[in-house]
């Protein structure tokens, strides 16, 4: 039984930057629980139709400010870069950015905000002196280091020119924070205080392989979308699929669907025509999300674009993977399942030539459905419950010490 909270709240719940359905899956989950207990919830997003989508008809949801994405000239090395990409090297964006927020907490008066990707959320929220707590997987949560953690190390890069590249955004940054009567951070990393942060996943998926933070578990869904069933199901495999468009897909598809196999593949945003070509008696393929509650425990891999609900889906349920990541962020985590021959990571000069491989290694070397199960077995006493449990104990914390 759930008991209502005798003093209820205001909270709001916030996702700024990253895409898909990852972020905003993990804060409904959490809205709904608070909802639950008699807080009155508040939703400010990235993706409004996709919000409109996920969450109830009664949710109360506000666009996320935003200016135009402007990337820098290079792949992003560091979170600085990303901040460079969403306005922080100009002072008069950064501070239209945090007067847009501030706009915002000024008309919902939240008592604790939430945050999911949402930097400068959160930097607004300091210097409206807004309590918040930040869920992050990882990447979104870099280390308390100056320069901030490079994404990218092997390319030749020294911490002289990271650090040249944080100097305008740290002055932009404490300049704001000055004129709001808040001491100047000494370095960029101070923007992510660690006492502000829960991560939301497992030490061992941490992207940054740090030794110390306060890691309390993933929140994945295995009971979201549609229902599915193999296909086929007496092929001998059953390979459980989730990617997103991308130049391979089409050769991806041919591979898999040579395969003697049982095959559910989701794949959002997949062209019509592709799916007729590939769709069969022994290949599902699914354009939105499907119910993972019935398939997972019995398939023999997880193909996927290392997406952290997916990864963390598979591994809670003992299924090895294969990982074809496109972005950095996906990368660092397909790395550190590779790392620890929990899967297999391809990069994309390895596609299409080392899929065939990867997977028969992956299905015939049982090391790697040995090493899957233990790693569920250590975590069996968890579960996204009981993460979300402690989030609303750190929520009501914060509520009470206000």
């Amino acid at each position: 039984m759930v008991i209502k909270n005798v003093h209820p709240k205001q909270i709001l719940l916030v996702w700024e930057l990253g895409a898909n359905f990852g972020h905003l899956l993990r804060l409904s989950a959490i809205g709904e629980a608070l909802i639950d207990r008699g807080h009155r919830v508040f939703y400010v997003v990235r993706d409004m139709r996709l919000a409109r989508e996920l969450l109830s008809d009664a949710a109360v949801i506000l666009p996320s400010p935003c200016l135009p994405y402007v990337p820098v000239q290079r792949p992003p090395r560091s979170m600085a870069d990303i901040l460079a990409g969403i306005g922080y090297t100009s002072s008069a964006d950064l501070q239209h950015l945090i007067e847009a927020w501030m706009s915002i907490f000024s008309k919902l008066s939240p008592d604790c905000i939430l945050t999911e990707y949402a930097p400068t959320a959160q930097f607004a929220a300091t210097l409206a002196t807004i309590p918040y707590l930040q869920l992050a997987t990882g990447f979104d949560f870099p280390p308390p280091t100056a320069p901030l953690v490079n994404f990218r190390p092997w390319e030749a890069t020294n911490n002289v020119q990271l650090l040249e590249g944080e100097k305008s955004i740290l002055a932009n940054v404490n300049d704001i924070r000055t004129a709001h009567g808040k001491k100047k951070l000494s370095q960029l990393s101070d923007l992510f205080p660690v006492a502000h942060a829960l991560l939301t996943t497992w030490p061992e998926l941490d992207h940054f392989n740090r030794t110390k933070a306060e890691w309390i578990g993933p929140i994945y869904h295995v009971n979201y979308g549609k229902g599915a069933a193999w296909p086929c199901a007496n092929r001998p495999y059953r390979l459980l699929i989730y990617l997103r468009p991308s130049n391979h897909l089409p050769e991806l598809l041919t591979i898999f669907s040579a395969i003697d196999a049982s095959i559910i593949a989701i794949i959002p945003g997949i062209p019509e025509k592709l799916m007729n070509q590939f769709s069969s008696s022994h290949c599902f393929i699914s354009d939105v999300p499907v119910r993972l509650d019935t398939v997972i425990n019995t398939a023999s891999l997880v193909i996927s674009y290392a997406g952290h609900g997916f990864v963390t889906t598979a591994l809670a349920h003992g299924i090895p993977l294969l990982l074809i990541p496109t972005n950095v962020e996906q990368f660092l985590l397909a790395k550190r399942v590779h790392d620890q021959r929990l899967g297999i990571a391809l990069s994309p000069k390895e596609i299409p030539h080392q899929v065939v491989y990867a997977m028969r290694r992956l299905i015939e070397n049982h090391g790697y459905k040995e090493r899957a199960m233990t790693f569920s077995k250590k975590y069996s006493g968890t579960s996204p419950t009981s993460t979300i449990e402690t989030i609303l104990g750190r929520i009501n914390q914060i509520i009470l010490s206000k």
